[in-house]
C-alpha cells in the first residue's frame, strides 16, 4: 500500500505530492486526512498529511516508508480536500497553504528524532563518529537537534544514517503536539460514609483530614481545585487519604469553551410574516442552489434562515452561519443559543488557539449541529451540511486580506456543491456582483420589502453641511442633529452616531510651513490619539509623542485637522454634558469580548449615545434606538476604488436601519457636503434597485466587475530598486504571455507598472500592476507563471509578490 503525502511546510518548491510506502503494521491506521511522520531528506523526520491512499506503485524500489501515524481520525474532511484543490488552482497557493485553513490554527506536531547508542564497540570509526558515540554515551541518548547543536558536524544526517545502517546507533522518531488537551484532577470517595465516620472518630486531632472527608458526606466526587479551595487542605493531606484508600484521584478532559458556562433562555420560533413564509417555503422547496435573500433592514432575514436551519436539523442535517465579525454580533450568537441550545459552537479570531482547538474537537465528535463564525468558519470540519448562510454578504471582511487571498463566497459555493447544500446570501444592501447574479438567474432572488410587525422605516433627512458652515455652525453636529439628540436624551431614548474614522484627528500639520507628521516606515500621515497624547500609524503601529513645535521650522502654529471618534466624543460631552455615552472603535475593542461588553452596557444601562466606526453598522438590534446619524457621509465617495460608491451606499443604509426597530418610530440623519450626489439621495430613500441600475451601467461602461475580473499585482520590498526590477519583470512576462496567446485588450488588459496608491507600508516600497480580464484557464496559467518565475529568481525574505483576484481594496 502507498500514500501521497503533502509536506506541512510553506516552501514553494515542496508544493507537490510525495509518494511513501505504508508499512504493513500501519495499513489499518492509514487514512486520507490523517497526519503522519515521514523521513524527508535533510529535513529529517517531518510531519505530512495523507492526500491519497492506493494499492500499487510502479517505482516501488525508490519509495521510503511512513514511520508513524499521528492522528486517531482524519483532521481534514473529504470536503476540505475538495476546497483545498480549488484554492490551489484559483488563488495560486500551495497544497499546505490551503489545507492548513481546514485545521485548527496552531495545531502543529513538533517532530524530532531520539538517537540511542546500540553498539559502542563498533570499529572502525571516523573522528566525527567517535564524537557522536561519546555524546550518546554521556547523555544516554540524544535528540537530533541537540546533537546538531553540540557537535556542529557538517552532513550530520548522512553520517547518522550510515551509522544506523551499520547497527551502531538506533534512530527513533518522537513528536509532541503544540496544543494539548486540558485535563483536571477529580477526587472521588472510595469508602462508605460509615467507614469515613469511624476514621474521623479515631483521628479527631487531624483537622485537615476531617475537613477533607467531611466534604464528601454529600458528594461522591469533586475537582481537586474545588476540594482544596473549600477545605483549605494541602495536597499532601489529600494524597495521604488516597494512600489509605478513602479517596482516589483521576483525570478528566474538559473543553475550553467560553460560551458553555453562559445561561441562555429557551426561545420560541416567531410566527413568520407572509413575506417570510414565502421566503422559507421557496428555500426549502428546492434542496440545493444559491439564494440571495435581499431584505430591508428590520425585515426579519435572520428569522427566515433560523427557520430554514431548524427544518434542516429536523432532517438530520447541519448548518454553517457566517457573519462579518462574530465578536460584533453577540445578539446573533445569543439568538442562536436561545433557539437551538448547546449544539451551537462559535469560531472567531477572539478565541485562543486552545479554545479554537476544542471547538474543532466538539465538531469532529458530532456534538455540534450549527457552526457560527467569521470567514474561517467556512472551513469547519462539520459534516452532513444542509445549509450555509452568509449574513451581510456584501461585507469586505469575507475577502481574506492575508495569503491566500480567498473570497469566502467562492469557497462557500464550492463547499455547498460538495455537500449538496443550500447556500443563502443575505443582505439589506447586497454587493453589486451578487445582485447581478440574482438578476441574471445565477442565484435565486428572494425579497423582503417590509419590516416585521408592520413597523415603519425611519424618516430620513439630508443635512447640507455647507449651509451649516455659512450659518456659523462649525460644530460636527448640525442644528437638526443637536435638536434631535436633545429630544432623545430628554425622552430617555437612545441614539447611534457613525463616523468612519478612529482617533482624535486624521492628521497634524504645521500651519507655517505645511509640514505633516508622517510615519517613517509608511508613506501615510500619523493620526493623533488624545487619550494617549500620541501620534499613531494605523498601518504599522508606529508611535511618537505629539510635538508642540514644528520639527522643520520650529513654529508653534500646529493644527489638528479632521475629526475622529475621540474628538467627536469630546465635542459630544461639551454639547451634552449630562448625557451618557459610549464609544466603539478599534481602540476600545481590542480586549477579548470587549465588543459584547460595550453593546451589553449600551442596552442594559440605557446609555444615551453609542458613537462608533463601521463596527456599529452591522446587525445591531436595539429596541430603544430611535435616532441614527451619519456624521460625515462624503468620506467614501471620492476614493480611488471602483467599489467606493457601493460601500458608501451600504454604510449609510445600514446605519440608518439601526433606528426605529422597536415600537417607536425612528429618524435618520445624513450629514454631507454633497447633498445632491445620487448615492446620498438614493441611500436616503433606501432605493437599492435604482442605485444598482445606475452602478451596473457605470461598471459595464468602464468594464469593472461583474463584467470582468480585476487582478491587483503588488511587489513590495525594503529595497526600492529590487521592487522596481521585479515589477518590470512581471510586466514583461504578462505582455509576452498575452502576445503568445494572441489575446486582445478586451480579453486581457494590462496596465503599466507604477507605484501603488500607498507607495510605502512598514518600511517596504510597493509597486503595482493592474489587470482586467475574465477568469479563465489562460489567465490562470499566466498568473501561475508569475509565481513560478518569482520563486525561481527571487528570495522571499527580500521581496514579496501578491496576486489578489478581485481585491476589496485597490490601495
Amino acid at each position: 500500500m502507498f500514500a501521497d503525502i503533502v509536506i506541512t511546510k510553506k516552501a514553494y518548491e515542496l508544493d507537490r505530492l510525495f509518494c511513501y510506502e505504508v508499512p504493513s503494521e500501519l495499513e489499518n491506521d492509514i487514512e486520507v486526512g490523517k497526519r503522519v511522520i515521514i523521513p524527508f531528506g535533510n529535513y529529517g523526520m517531518t510531519e505530512g498529511i495523507v492526500f491519497n491512499v492506493y494499492k500499487e506503485n510502479a517505482d516501488y524500489e525508490n519509495v521510503k516508508k511512513i514511520k508513524e501515524v499521528i492522528d486517531n481520525s482524519s483532521v481534514i474532511t473529504k470536503t476540505g480536500f475538495k476546497i483545498a484543490e480549488f484554492m490551489r488552482k484559483k488563488y495560486l497557493c500551495t497544497y499546505f497553504d490551503a489545507l492548513k485553513l481546514n485545521m485548527p490554527s496552531g495545531l502543529k506536531t513538533f517532530v524530532d528524532e531520539k538517537i540511542y547508542l546500540k553498539n559502542p564497540d563498533a570499529a572502525p570509526l571516523s573522528k566525527n563518529e567517535e564524537e557522536i558515540i561519546s555524546v550518546l554515551y554521556k547523555y544516554n541518548g540524544c535528540t537530533y537537534n541537540a546533537l546538531k547543536e553540540k557537535l556542529k558536524i557538517k552532513k550530520l544526517r548522512s553520517l547518522l544514517l550510515s551509522m544506523e545502517e551499520r547497527d551502531i546507533i538506533d534512530i527513533k522518531s518522537i513528536h509532541e503536539e503544540s496544543i494539548k488537551d486540558k485535563k483536571i484532577k477529580i477526587v472521588s470517595k472510595e469508602k462508605t460514609n460509615k467507614e469515613i465516620d469511624e476514621y474521623i472518630e479515631n483521628n479527631k486531632r487531624n483537622k485537615q483530614e476531617i475537613r477533607i472527608l467531611t466534604a464528601f458526606t454529600n458528594n461522591k466526587s469533586m475537582t481537586l481545585s474545588d476540594l482544596r479551595g473549600y477545605t483549605k487542605a494541602s495536597y499532601n493531606a489529600i494524597l495521604k487519604l488516597v494512600s489509605l484508600g478513602f479517596l482516589s484521584i483521576s483525570e478528566r478532559e474538559v473543553l475550553r469553551n467560553p460560551f458553555l458556562e453562559r445561561e441562555f433562555i429557551k426561545d420560541k420560533k416567531l410566527s413568520p410574516t407572509d413575506e417570510q413564509k414565502k421566503a422559507i417555503y421557496t428555500i426549502l422547496k428546492k434542496e440545493f442552489g444559491t439564494y440571495l435573500l435581499h431584505g430591508i433592514t428590520g425585515s426579519g432575514k435572520t428569522e427566515v434562515y433560523l427557520q430554514v436551519i431548524e427544518e434542516h436539523i429536523k432532517k438530520g442535517k447541519n448548518a454553517i452561519v457566517l457573519v462579518p465579525e462574530i465578536s460584533l454580533t453577540p445578539q446573533m450568537v445569543t439568538r442562536f443559543f436561545n433557539r437551538f441550545g448547546k449544539c451551537v459552537c462559535v469560531i472567531h479570531s477572539g478565541l485562543s488557539k486552545e479554545e479554537r482547538y476544542d471547538q474543532y474537537k466538539m465538531i469532529k465528535q458530532g456534538k455540534i449541529n450549527i457552526v457560527i463564525g467569521a470567514r474561517s468558519a467556512i472551513f469547519a470540519p462539520i459534516e452532513n451540511v444542509g445549509v450555509i448562510v452568509i449574513d451581510e454578504e456584501h461585507e469586505n471582511s469575507y475577502k481574506s486580506d492575508t495569503f491566500p487571498k480567498y473570497d469566502t463566497i467562492e469557497i462557500a459555493k464550492v463547499r455547498a456543491k460538495a455537500d449538496d447544500a443550500t447556500l443563502i446570501l443575505a443582505s439589506a444592501t447586497p454587493s453589486v456582483v451578487s445582485y447581478y447574479h440574482a438578476v441574471n438567474n445565477t442565484y435565486k432572488l428572494i425579497t423582503l420589502t417590509k419590516r416585521t410587525n408592520n413597523k415603519n422605516t425611519p424618516e430620513v433627512y439630508i443635512v447640507d453641511m455647507k449651509k451649516e458652515l455659512k450659518e456659523g455652525n462649525f460644530s460636527p453636529f448640525s442644528s437638526l442633529l443637536k435638536k434631535e439628540l436633545e429630544e432623545r436624551i430628554d425622552k430617555k431614548e437612545q441614539s447611534i452616531l457613525f463616523i468612519n474614522r478612529r482617533g482624535y484627528s486624521t492628521f497634524v500639520s504645521c500651519r507655517s510651513c505645511g509640514y505633516v507628521a508622517k510615519c517613517p516606515d509608511c508613506d501615510v500621515s500619523l493620526t493623533y490619539h488624545n487619550n494617549s497624547n500620541r501620534l499613531i500609524c494605523h498601518y504599522c503601529g508606529y508611535e511618537r509623542d505629539l510635538f508642540l513645535e514644528c520639527p522643520d521650522c520650529k513654529s508653534k502654529y500646529i493644527k489638528h485637522f479632521g475629526k475622529g471618534t475621540e474628538k467627536i466624543e469630546d465635542e459630544l460631552k461639551l454639547s451634552f454634558p449630562d448625557a451618557s455615552m459610549i464609544r466603539m472603535d478599534a481602540d476600545t475593542t481590542y480586549k477579548k469580548f470587549s465588543h459584547e461588553k460595550i453593546l451589553t452596557k449600551f442596552e442594559d444601562e440605557n446609555i444615551n449615545v453609542l458613537l462608533g466606526t463601521q463596527m456599529i453598522t452591522k446587525g445591531l438590534d436595539f429596541k430603544n434606538v430611535t435616532l441614527s446619524a451619519v456624521l460625515a457621509a462624503d468620506g467614501g465617495l471620492y476614493m480611488e476604488d471602483y467599489r467606493s460608491l457601493e460601500r458608501t451606499f451600504s454604510q449609510i443604509t445600514q446605519v440608518i436601519g439601526r433606528a426605529g426597530r422597536g415600537d417607536k418610530n425612528g429618524i435618520g440623519i445624513i450629514q454631507t457636503y454633497s447633498p445632491e450626489h445620487y448615492v446620498i439621495r438614493l441611500a436616503k430613500d433606501g432605493n437599492y434597485e435604482e442605485f444598482y441600475n445606475t452602478e451596473i451601467n457605470l461598471r459595464k461602461e468602464m468594464n469593472f466587475p461583474p463584467f470582468c475580473d480585476i487582478i491587483n499585482i503588488i511587489c513590495q520590498s525594503e529595497n526600492e530598486e529590487l521592487g522596481k526590477k521585479l515589477i518590470k519583470d512581471c510586466y514583461k512576462i504578462l505582455r509576452n504571455s498575452k502576445i503568445n496567446l494572441n489575446l486582445s485588450d478586451e480579453e486581457l488588459k494590462i496596465y503599466k507598472p507604477n507605484y501603488a496608491p500607498l507607495p510605502k507600508i512598514k518600511k517596504k516600497f510597493r509597486f503595482r500592476i493592474l489587470i482586467k480580464g475574465k477568469d479563465s484557464e489562460n489567465l490562470n496559467h499566466i498568473l501561475e507563471s508569475l509565481y513560478v518565475y518569482y520563486n525561481k529568481n527571487y528570495k522571499v525574505k527580500d521581496i514579496g509578490l501578491s496576486i489578489d483576484i478581485n481585491p476589496v481594496s485597490m490601495l
